[in-house]
């Protein structure tokens, strides 16, 4: 209750008193007892008002228990999503690389094979001559596949860099109230990316050797 409400209470409730009784005057031990009820009534309702807060205050608290739980167990299931999800990739990328140099590395095998055995039953070094563009195709074709193998390891070596350099700012933003910004095109980034994407270009073109080598076999 405001001092204003308790100001206006007692004069009315005075005021009302005194014209009952027909009363000029008004009576100490009278106004001293509505006053001490008025007293009271006011630290009632304080205690009240002060229960409701804190019961409040504690549900709100409950509340935000519960809403930082679901949230810590969201984050949680999304990262491990995220990381079966990169683990996934990095192996579908490594069979990739790995078919690429198995498939023109056998095929350039077989090749060689079959060239071999032309030659010595038949002796035409015209067949030998027009498979030999084949093979130098595949036998490129399984470079590249190495290539991209190497160039994929290197990328990931230097993204291992570029997170431990994240993790370390994270580490120190921790408790700051203007915490610093993490840069991910940086130097290092830009070396990762390149590797990366000489990685995905050099095994794109060993598949399209392969292509080639084949078409390059049938005479297309």
């Amino acid at each position: 209750m405001s001092a204003e409400k308790i100001v206006e209470q007692i004069k009315s409730n005075v005021l009302a008193e005194t014209i009952r009784t027909g009363s000029k005057c008004i009576d100490a031990d009278v106004l001293l007892i509505y006053l001490e009820q008025v007293k009271n009534s006011a630290e009632v309702q304080i205690e009240v008002q002060r229960e409701i807060a804190k019961q409040a205050n504690e549900k709100a608290i409950e509340t935000e228990k519960l809403n930082t739980s679901i949230r810590l167990k969201n984050y949680e299931m999304l990262s491990n999503q995220s990381i079966e999800m990169f683990k996934s990739i990095i192996a579908m990328g490594q069979a990739a690389i790995k078919y690429s140099v198995l498939i023109n590395g056998a095929a350039a095998i077989a090749m060689m094979t079959f060239m071999g055995n032309v030659v010595s039953k038949t002796g035409n070094d015209g067949m030998n001559s027009a498979l030999s563009a084949s093979l130098a195709i595949f036998s490129y074709g399984a470079l590249a596949g190495a290539v991209s193998s190497g160039t994929a390891y290197v990328s990931q070596s230097v993204y291992a860099i570029c997170y431990r350099k994240e993790m370390q700012i994270v580490l120190n933003n921790f408790g700051k109230e203007s915490p610093e910004k993490i840069d991910r095109f940086t130097w290092t980034h830009i070396i990762a990316y390149f590797f990366q994407g000489l990685a995905l270009l050099s095994g794109g073109i060993a598949y399209w050797l392969f292509y080639r080598g084949i078409s390059s076999y049938i005479g297309k």
